[in-house]
């Protein structure tokens, strides 16, 4: 047996954390948009909202949906995604 393997024992892959907030079947829906490699550390419902500036400066929603603290092994990152579950997409990613 390899001496490196007890030395360097092979890292466990995340698994998937969705939202209690959502259904398991929505959850499912979730994890499917995922690309390969890619893993869910926390999820939760949101809106994202942007300010409108003019005269009068307000807050708008540009997009609702679920957004998740992510690991991507491929990417060798962590993100912030944003899905959309009835277009099913990311709609929104943001590198940490």
């Amino acid at each position: 047996m390899d001496r490196t393997h007890f030395i360097n024992p092979p890292k466990k892959r995340i698994k998937n954390k969705g939202s209690t907030a959502l259904s398991r079947f929505d959850n499912q829906k979730l994890f499917s948009l995922y690309e390969y490699d890619s893993f869910s550390i926390v999820a939760a419902i949101c809106q994202m909202l942007y300010l409108k500036t003019g005269t009068t400066r307000q807050w708008r929603c540009a997009a609702s949906g679920v957004l998740c603290f992510t690991k991507d092994y491929k990417k060798k990152a962590y993100l912030l995604r944003m899905y959309c579950l009835e277009k099913r997409k990311c709609i929104w990613e943001e590198p940490l």
